[in-house]
């Protein structure tokens, strides 16, 4: 032993011997010369005999003014001892650093409003309560690898470097930890907390580096897990390597200057709420992915994350309906649910802002809700795992493109799109399972082969629609717009031409209906089974709404108007036969007198007079603007008798009439498509 430490030994025992007691047991002793020496010295077995120590000569020591300049700056250093009795150290000023090892302290520890340079102590054991509430530390408080039966109480503890708890027990139920309102100038450290069976209270701590909790049991019997609502954090939040929690993780309102990484962390609740962040502002990104585990709800709902959010991989087992809940969180990155990444309950992130990509690639997913999301960049809905058990609410969303693969598409009905608003919707070749665990692996992985925009396609996506929903004009419209915009106007009529087919489907209003509605006085009247009032008799699919079926081909016709010429040759071609069979059998006649004769006596005709033809004489009648002077010279003769039906007078007149009258409004509804289609 260096001269100065025997010096420095031989003061503190003359001290202690005249300050406090003349009997000095030997622990003591060794206490004095442990403290005196400037030495390192080794660690003491953990088997070692650990001889009384008085906690009132600890007190002496720690806070005598003439023994702290005899006390080496590694501080007063008691190593493998037993203090009997209670400790208190409250309102202290203590000039050395407190260094204890291998200890095992029966009573409570008492530092309150204290100060200090420094706190040591490890590989001990403490069986009443710590009380260190307003601590004023200068430099580290490290409690690293001990016991602790009793609670921990920091409130407003004032600590310039580290606090401490790495690998030890806290197994006082109830509150474990409480360090609510503190200052950390340094890291909070709980990392690899082997058993902590109480709650870890950190609220409105303010930590100047990083809460490290990472590969902690917080195995807590009852109550939350670790509450550290409006902390302030200005480096990362780890709750990784393997971290786990049978309660709840709050850290509502809490400021994050880095990022909060929760990787292959596992937190179990029996119900409700696994980790809440509503309100939270986190500087870097949230991390919660790596084999990720919640068996409760994980909330972000009001949290701004200026990097990403990434649940890649993560598995969300929640036992209530929602399992992800985002609604209104901002995330000025990306929102990653893509990989191996599973929620046995709904992911909501109504009106939230994303400015990144929204990336459910190789997800299963259940229900999504992405109501009035506002995303800067892409949704990925690639690769979905059982995608019959997923449905998608994208009604007032607004994003840059929309990118699918058709086997990814939610059953009919599982699709709400009321609203929204893509500068694009590419369809996309499925990923394969190599391509989606290269996603999982990858940052920024390629997406597989883009498909041919096709009408067809995205209207088949539109009738995934709740039936109730499929009528709503936006998303027709909005799809209408896309496809004009890529040059596909054909396939833009035609989607416009699908919406009002759906529409027409819709009508509800019958002539037969309105007639009831009429006689009965608007009362609802009872129908007789069998009876053509009742809905549901055999007949009346068959006579109930003539508009419905007036509509749909309104819309047919207005989607490509020379459809018209389906009807006009349909209707030339009735005529042709009717007219021409009425011809064989001379049952039209010239309209000239002179002719009319010379036809009834000799049937022959001047040489100057045109020949029957009844195609153009149709033709003339059925369309209004053909006009060749056949229906001038030639109609049905009243004074012919007929046994036919078809060839009298009468029936070829009501036919003729009857043909003018379709051609005519062949022609209005024409004009009243044309005129539709160029207007919009």
């Amino acid at each position: 032993m260096p001269l100065l430490d025997e010096i420095r030994e031989n003061n503190l025992i003359k001290l202690a011997r005249t300050h406090f007691d003349p009997d000095l047991k030997p622990a003591e002793l060794k206490v004095l010369h442990d403290s005196a020496s400037s030495e390192d010295l080794p660690d003491p077995n953990e088997k070692a005999p650990r001889p009384v120590v008085r906690p009132e000569f600890l007190r002496w020591l720690a806070t005598d003014t003439e023994a702290a300049p005899q006390i080496d700056p590694k501080g007063l250093r008691v190593y493998a001892a037993t203090v009997p009795g209670k400790l208190d150290l409250a309102k202290c000023s203590i000039a050395v650093p407190l260094n204890f090892r291998w200890c095992s302290i029966k009573g409570e520890v008492v530092l309150l409003s204290a100060k200090t340079l420094g706190i040591s102590l490890t590989n001990s054991s403490v069986g009443g309560i710590l009380y260190a509430d307003w601590i004023d530390a200068s430099g580290p408080v490290l409690f690293r690898r001990n016991s602790f039966a009793g609670k921990i109480t920091l409130i407003g503890a004032r600590i310039k470097n580290d606090l401490d708890f790495s690998g030890s027990k806290l197994l006082a139920e109830g509150d474990a930890l409480i360090a609510a309102t503190s200052e950390i100038g340094g890291n909070f450290r709980l990392e690899k907390v082997v058993e902590c069976s109480g709650t870890i209270s950190l609220q409105g701590a303010r930590i100047k580096g990083d809460l490290v909790c990472s590969g902690a049991k917080l195995e807590v019997k009852k109550g939350d897990a670790l509450v550290a609502d409006s902390v302030q954090i200005g480096g990362n939040v780890f709750l990784y390597e393997d971290f786990k929690s049978l309660g709840l993780v709050r850290l509502v309102g809490a400021r994050i200057k880095g990022n909060l990484s929760c990787t292959g962390a596992n937190l179990e609740v029996k119900e409700g709420d696994a980790l809440m962040l509503d309100g939270a502002e986190i500087g870097g990104s949230a991390l919660l992915r790596g084999g990720f585990t919640s068996s409760g709800l994980v909330r972000l709902e009001g949290a701004q994350i200026t990097g990403d959010l990434s649940c890649t991989g993560a598995k969300l087992e929640a036992k209530e309906e929602v399992a992800l809940l985002a609604d209104g969180a901002q995330i000025g990155g990306n929102v990653l649910l893509r990989g191996c990444f599973e929620s046995s309950g709904a992911v909501r992130l109504v009106s939230a802002q994303i400015g990144g990509d929204l990336d459910f690639l190789g997800a299963k997913v259940g229900e999504v809700n992405c109501k009035n999301l506002r995303l800067s960049k892409d949704l990925l809905w690639l690769g979905i795992r059982s995608p019959e058990k997923a449905s998608l609410n994208l009604a007032g969303a607004e994003l840059k493109n929309l990118r699918e693969d058709r086997e990814s598409w939610p059953e009919a009905g599982d699709l709400v799109l009321d609203g929204l608003v893509y500068e694009e919707a590419t369809l996309h070749k499925r990923p394969t399972e190599d391509e989606i665990k290269n996603a999982t692996e990858n940052k920024n992985p390629e997406l597989t082969k883009e498909l041919e925009l096709n009408a067809e396609d995205r209207i088949e996506w539109l009738m995934r629609q709740p039936e109730d929903r499929r009528t709503e004009p936006h998303p027709w419209m909005q799809l209408s717009n896309h496809l004009e915009a890529k040059g596909d106007h054909k396939g833009a009529k035609h989607v416009l031409y699908e919406l009002r087919r759906l529409q027409a489907n819709k009508l509800e209003w019958h002539p037969l209906q309105w007639v009831r509605s009429k006689f009965s006085g608007h009362r609802r009247v009872p129908a007789l089974p069998g009876s053509p009032w009742n809905l549901k008799h055999p007949v009346w699919p068959y006579l109930r709404h003539p508009n419905r079926c007036w509509a749909i081909a309104f819309a047919w016709l207005e989607e490509a108007p020379i459809r018209i010429l389906y009807s006009i040759t349909f209707a030339v071609f009735l005529g042709w036969l009717v007219f021409g069979y009425a011809g064989t059998k001379r049952a039209i006649a010239p309209t000239g007198a002179e002719a009319y004769k010379e036809y009834a006596e000799n049937r022959t005709l001047p040489a100057t007079y045109p020949e029957w033809n009844s195609f153009i004489y149709t033709l003339e009648n059925a369309a209004p603007l053909a006009k060749l002077g056949e229906d001038e010279k030639w109609a049905p003769d009243p004074n012919r008798a007929s046994k036919a039906s078809f060839t009298e007078y009468w029936f070829l007149m009501w036919f003729r009439w009857l043909l003018i009258l379709f051609g005519w409004f062949q022609a209005a509804v024409l004009a009243a498509a044309l005129l539709r289609r160029f207007k919009e």
